[in-house]
């Protein structure tokens, strides 16, 4: 445990760069501080899971029966309006899978974020969000050289 916190210090303190934050789960409240914190320290964040659609039901995307915590809206496009301003890469998902409920049998269909039907809950991250995050992997780390990357 002794070295997993010195190499967690290490990694918020003085990372290698580039320092890419790769955050999902299912609530934006769960993870807000992180967000904060890690906006002034990492080069670029890459959102998935269900805290995306947080993000973007407060650009006003439609968002169908996706989890959202409307109690953050106004949390999440002052986050957005911040990495804006800082010119920070601040990645939400461009498509997804989604399906009328979270059940193993659903049928699943993948669309773009911009579409979500209203019946419709969003499950996870698509094909073209995969390849829009490894690219902006691979862009980074050709900037950098070397990386750090924070799951």
């Amino acid at each position: 445990m002794e070295k997993e916190l010195a190499y967690l210090g290490k990694a918020v303190t003085n990372p290698a760069r580039p320092f890419v934050a790769i955050l999902g789960g299912a609530k934006v409240s769960d993870k807000i501080e992180v967000v904060e914190n890690l906006m002034k320290i990492a080069d670029a964040m890459l959102i998935g899971g269900g805290m995306a659609y947080t993000f973007e039901k407060a650009q006003g995307l439609p968002i169908g029966k996706s989890l959202v915590e409307n109690d953050k809206l106004d949390l999440a496009k002052r986050l957005l309006a911040d990495a804006k301003a800082k010119n920070f890469t601040f990645l939400l998902p461009k498509d997804h899978v989604v399906a009328p409920e979270f059940k193993a049998d659903a049928k699943a269909t993948v669309c773009d974020v911009s579409t979500t039907p209203e019946d419709q809950m969003g499950l996870d991250i698509g094909p073209k969000t995969i390849a829009a995050y490894a690219a902006e992997l691979r862009r980074l780390k050709q900037l950098c050289g070397t990386g750090q990357w924070a799951f």
